[in-house]
């Protein structure tokens, strides 16, 4: 999961080394995207589940 791929936009990119750095919510957030990516969910669905998360498929 990338900041390009628009589901987790880090809190801070060291321009330097280009190392991305993440708040606790943002480590949160990332575990139910991890989920749904490892069950072969594009990051399309992802995002949209996440932006809806109640409504039907």
């Amino acid at each position: 999961m990338s900041a390009s791929e628009g589901l987790l936009v880090p809190a801070d990119v060291d321009e330097r080394t280009g190392h991305h750095s993440y708040t606790f919510t943002q480590v949160e957030q990332a575990m139910p995207i991890t989920l749904l990516r490892g069950t072969g969910m594009s990051v399309k669905l992802v995002g949209r589940a996440l932006d809806e998360p109640s409504a039907p498929e």
